[in-house]
């Protein structure tokens, strides 16, 4: 097991956040050196009191303090915040310090981030960690998910960072940065608009909630749940990911939604037959456990009309 001094103490920004809270409510039980930022600390986690949350814009000398003696400063924030504040904490930054973002795509803060910190002797780790931080328990949010990582220079802190991900039960995943973008078209981009569409389209009906209970379905059932949980989320971080997208992606996701809509008016069950095997075409062999999973979710969905217990 490496230490976790190797990588002690840790800025983190954001730390009010669900991933903020997952990762200290982790990083604390290793018995890791936190320094807590965040503009919102009465929010803070339960393991750092408001007085040991620095708010960047209040106490700019104590922030500047932490970020130099923190061998690594981990950013839970979004995009176009860290971009923005950047340049600060690079400055503040000790040589040989590793910067790590979480953010949901990686090509313009991976460009930010290099120059910003060319010649400066810092470091740059960029993990994706694939899945919503549990609000319940955020510090078992990592055991069995995806975290995706690349890093383009060595680093023990960055290292010793990544087997602490591992400790934590992260199936660990390395991409490069335009690999990783252009995979979560589908596994992001295309999965949050459906949801999306799923619920936007039910909203336009004039369906009465009685009604509608009465003809749910299994299907159903689970497609709302998810667009619920979406939907609880960050607005414009979901934004930032369907604009990550390129024009050609988007014409793809119209053209499936027009394929299948040209089917159905022209009364098509060759065309529809066509494009209903097609729609699990792409998981090759994973179709077979993957329907396999979605029958043992729906085995475990509570009988309806009793009420669903909140997960603790």
């Amino acid at each position: 097991m490496t230490p976790p001094s190797d990588f002690q103490p840790v800025c983190l920004v954001g730390a009010a956040g669900g991933f903020g809270r997952a990762f200290d409510e982790q990083l604390s039980a290793e018995g890791v050196t936190v320094h807590r930022v965040d503009t919102a600390p009465q929010t803070a986690p339960r393991t750092a009191p408001d007085a040991d949350v620095i708010h960047p814009e209040r106490d700019p000398g104590r922030l500047s303090s932490a970020v130099a003696e923190s061998r690594l400063i981990l950013f839970c924030i979004d995009e176009r915040s860290l971009i923005a504040a950047l340049d600060g904490y690079v400055a503040a930054a000790s040589p040989g310090t590793v910067l790590v973002d979480i953010c949901s795509t990686k090509r313009r803060v991976t460009e930010a981030i290099a120059t910003s910190t060319k010649g400066t002797g810092l470091h740059h780790l960029s993990i994706h960690p694939m899945f919503a931080p549990s609000p319940f328990a955020p510090s078992q949010s990592f055991a069995g998910k995806n975290v995706v990582w690349h890093t383009t220079t060595e680093s023990p802190a960055a290292s010793a960072f990544l087997d602490a991900l591992g400790r934590w039960g992260a199936v660990l995943h390395e991409l490069d940065p335009e690999a990783h973008d252009r995979a979560v078209v589908g596994t992001q981009v295309f999965a949050h608009a459906a949801l999306m569409l799923f619920g936007l389209a039910n909203n336009r009906l004039d369906v009465s909630p009685e009604a509608r209970r009465a003809v749910e379905t299994p299907n159903a059932r689970l497609l709302a749940a998810l667009t619920a949980r979406q939907a609880d989320c960050d607005p414009e971080l979901y934004l930032s990911i369907q604009r990550s997208a390129d024009e050609r992606d988007r014409r793809v996701l119209e053209r499936a939604l027009t394929d299948l809509l040209a089917a159905v008016r022209a009364g098509d069950a060759a065309g529809f037959a066509e494009l209903f095997g097609a729609s699990q075409r792409w998981l090759g062999p994973e179709a077979g456990p993957a329907r396999e999973l979605a029958q043992d979710v729906i085995d475990r969905l509570p009988p309806l009309g009793e009420p669903e217990e909140t997960p603790r």
